[in-house]
């Protein structure tokens, strides 16, 4: 993802913790941050010892603007007003950090807002030659709450210089800071303008380039969160047409999509399986359909299941074979399908044969060989990286899909927008790891997640539970000790998928 266009805050809030991810440390980042913002400002206000406040809040937005006062203090009367006082701060956190060291500087007047200190900030600001917007980040998931809309109304009032720190505090909602400028982190957010944002300068502050084009823990915000009065279809109900010649394949993907979190899976399989898939689990929900494969005669009936059963996604492929009349089965499941899909294995070959515009709301996974069979053209070596980027990209855009390139480094692209996934390791080179990978994207599909982001959640999720496993059980591992660490991965990087706040 290039930095110079207007980014999404979520993607922005991504690459945070994918920087961190990726070897950054968050207190240099925000000492950069907050040195950028300074240098900014002192550009722009000249004079003997003019007079600085800086608005803080309590998250890192905040703790950009200590470092911030820090840095100015040598050349500006600084006083910082705390929003939520300095006792609502982290102090074994980043912000903490730099408050210790704000602290630290006696030249700094320090206030801690309340309505009865109202009279010595608004005094503060009427003498200031410029004011800073630390108060709250891109982070925030409606509008501001006690104290922040008094504070913003303050900022407002105020004719000094106004210059927010990376987005203006409450942004995008109202009430919201109206800056004279932006120093906004790395890009601009999507939504900023001149008219609410004054000018725009962005900032680089050492976010390593693999915290924009690769996966990591930050892609995992994309996941949607369970609400406390979740029923089974707010979490996602997941269908699952797989298996005949093959019959652990359905199973595998089942039991990742419900490692993932899913409300319900509903497993279709042919019935000479179907007790044995049964067998795996007896949470399996399974589905048996006449006879020894899949066949055309069993869609009509499928698509109806699918409905009925309230399916928000589809995963097919897994185990069913190429015998031709499960080739045509597939071909007329995925036109006639009204919900998003991810194709994988054996169902490949049948989505090429689709007409045009088919798999929009799909993510096809192939390997090398089957990515050979898709677009007619090799994927190149695993290796080149390059070369299998170009190639995943035009595959998608030929086909109007979202295309997951399995390998040593996996692609996932929508022909626009792409993604690499380098979490994994090479035990997971083993018989039915690309049935779990089915299963995770099949239920962030039921989640309500894009193509695209299902595929580069997924992938991450699937590399990152290969190497808990491995950690373990080194090349023995087996793809079910896959499915047993995924829970570790999405409760190690989202506090709530574990009930922590």
């Amino acid at each position: 993802m290039g930095r110079a266009a207007a980014i999404p805050v979520l993607e922005f809030r991504i690459a945070d913790l994918n920087a961190e991810y990726r070897g950054a440390s968050m207190a240099s980042l925000m000492d950069n941050a907050g040195k950028a913002v300074a240098r900014e400002v002192r550009r722009r206000v000249k004079g003997a010892h003019p007079r600085a406040v800086v608005f803080c809040g309590q998250g890192n937005n905040g703790g950009d603007g200590y470092v911030a006062a820090r840095e100015l203090a040598g050349h500006f009367h600084v006083t910082v007003v705390f929003a939520e006082g300095r006792e609502a701060v982290d102090a074994a956190g980043i912000s903490g950090g730099a408050l210790k060291h704000l602290e630290a500087d006696r030249s700094v007047r320090k206030i801690d807002w309340s309505p009865s200190r109202r009279t010595a900030v608004e005094r503060a600001c009427r003498g200031a030659a410029v004011v800073l917007d630390g108060l709250l980040g891109s982070g925030i998931s409606g509008p501001a709450r006690a104290p922040y809309p008094e504070l913003i109304a303050l900022i407002n009032r105020v004719g000094a210089l106004k210059v927010a720190i990376d987005v203006p505090s409450g942004f995008p909602f109202a009430p919201a800071v109206r800056p004279d400028l932006t120093v906004t982190i790395e890009a601009p957010k999507v939504g900023m303008t001149r008219a609410n944002s004054g000018r725009i300068v962005p900032v680089r502050i050492g976010f390593p380039p693999e915290a924009w084009t690769h996966t990591g823990p930050g892609d995992l915000l994309l996941v949607p969160r369970v609400d406390d009065f979740a029923e089974k279809a707010d979490r996602g109900i997941l269908a699952v047409v797989a298996g005949g010649p093959y019959s652990g394949a359905p199973a595998l993907v089942a039991l990742a999509a419900h490692a993932a979190g899913i409300g319900l899976v509903h497993v279709f399989t042919p019935e000479r399986v179907a007790d044995v898939v049964r067998r795996f689990d007896p949470t399996l929900v399974v589905h048996g359909l006449p006879g020894g494969e899949v066949e055309a005669s069993h869609v009509e009936g499928l698509l109806a299941e699918i409905s009925k059963r309230r399916c928000a996604a589809l995963a097919v492929g897994p185990g069913l074979g190429r015998a031709r009349g499960t080739q045509d089965a597939v071909r007329l499941l995925l036109q006639g399908l009204r919900v998003p899909a991810v194709v994988d294995a054996d169902a490949i070959a049948a989505a090429t044969l689709v007409p045009e515009g088919t798999l929009s709301r799909a993510i096809l996974t192939p390997h090398a060989r089957e990515f050979r069979l898709l677009s007619k053209q090799p994927a190149g070596d695993s290796r080149d990286v390059k070369t299998r980027k170009a190639a995943a990209r035009a595959a998608a855009a030929a086909h109007r899909t979202a295309l997951l390139l399995k390998g040593h480094v996996s692609v996932i692209t929508d022909g626009r927008r792409m993604k690499l996934n380098d979490a994994g390791v090479s035990a997971m080179a083993v018989g039915g790891a690309g049935d779990v990978l089915t299963g995770l994207i099949g239920a962030m599909l039921a989640k309500g997640l894009s193509p695209f982001d299902a595929g580069r959640v997924g992938a991450f999720v699937s590399g990152r539970a290969g190497e808990i496993a491995f950690e373990t059980l080194g090349h023995s591992l087996k793809p079910t000790d896959m499915i047993d660490a995924v829970p570790r991965v999405f409760a190690g990087h989202l506090p709530w998928w574990g009930g922590k706040p």
